[in-house]
């Protein structure tokens, strides 16, 4: 039974990117509702994960401004 209702639900989504693509927005409402957390969650963690990257990048350049102010 678990193996059906899998099934019926990819079939369903196949059939819901289809109607998207044909420019049902009601399709791709549907399918946005259904992937609205992962993909909010996705895109945090990439953002978070470049921000971390920018501040390790960022950092040293912060460092040498700051021992050249107080080497004076």
């Amino acid at each position: 039974m678990a193996t059906q209702v899998a099934v019926g639900t990819e079939l369903n989504e196949v059939k819901l990117i289809r109607a998207g693509q044909r420019g049902d927005s009601q399709a791709v409402e549907a399918l946005f509702r259904r992937y609205q957390r992962p993909l909010f969650q996705t895109a945090i963690f990439h953002m978070a994960d470049a921000y971390r990257d920018q501040r390790r990048v960022d950092a040293p350049a912060q460092c040498e401004v700051a021992s050249s102010h107080f080497a004076r």
